[in-house]
């Protein structure tokens, strides 16, 4: 590798025979690079798409597409999974519907739970009945049952996530 010029800080270079990146420096851009690892999964790793569902993890749902689960994580049955990220230790009820959206590490979903278009960062727990779309829900939040949020950003006074 080397360096090469930047004004705020060193970036680095190197050539590969497969290559992938993205510059991510917006919560859209984060979103898109985990929708995008699923289309160039294989490319790139040489492997196929099912690594993307860990072996230490607990899926007994048959309603998932181009979704990824990280180690350790539970996904009950009567679950509807698509275009989602999962992260290690997450605990997915029954009865929820996950769509287009990005679930860090240690995440609790209870029963009958909609989530569409959002992120959820790590160690929350979204209670029964509620509803998420287009939402940023930051770290160690507690969504209230029966909740129903649109286009909001949820969390307690600056801890959307840890540095």
């Amino acid at each position: 590798m080397r360096p090469a010029s930047c004004r705020i800080c060193s970036c680095f270079t190197t050539e590969m025979e497969t290559s992938f990146g993205l510059r991510i420096n917006t919560l859209q851009s984060f979103y898109q690079a985990n929708q995008q690892i699923y289309n160039v999964f294989e490319t790139v790793t040489n492997m196929p798409v099912s690594c993307l569902i860990t072996k230490t993890c607990d899926v007994r749902s048959t309603q998932m597409a181009q979704t990824t689960v990280g180690e350790q994580s539970v996904i009950q049955e009567k679950t509807s999974i698509n275009k989602s990220t999962i992260g290690a230790s997450c605990k997915i009820n029954s009865k929820v519907r996950l769509s287009d959206s990005i679930l860090m590490d240690n995440v609790v979903i209870e029963k009958n739970v909609i989530i569409e278009n959002s992120i959820i960062c790590d160690k929350t727990v979204v209670n029964s009945g509620s509803v998420l779309r287009n939402c940023l829900v930051g770290f160690n939040y507690i969504i209230p049952m029966g909740s129903k949020n649109e286009s909001s950003n949820l969390t307690n006074l600056n801890n959307f996530m840890p540095i």
